[in-house]
């Protein structure tokens, strides 16, 4: 792996991370009732947040995979 590209993924996890215990941290400052008006029980605040994250992140990798896909799909095509 490339160091830039090494580096670039740490920061990006680093920013994950921040925005997951900012998330939380707001969260937990909200009200019982609050929290049951929008659907989530004070227990469950980090178990919500992280799925949310994991699916931004599988999102992501989904849109990335199917790039990849239409690239290599160009490159295959026969030529005219």
């Amino acid at each position: 792996m490339h160091i830039l590209t090494f580096i670039r993924h740490q920061i990006r996890k680093l920013r994950d991370w921040q925005a997951e215990r900012d998330a939380i941290r707001q969260l937990r400052d909200m009200d019982d009732h609050f929290l049951r008006d929008i659907g989530i029980e004070r227990q469950d605040i980090e178990t919500v947040v992280h799925g949310l994250t994991d699916q931004r992140h599988t999102a992501k990798n989904h849109r990335r995979w199917l790039h990849r896909q239409a690239e290599t799909q160009l490159h295959m095509a026969p030529a005219e």
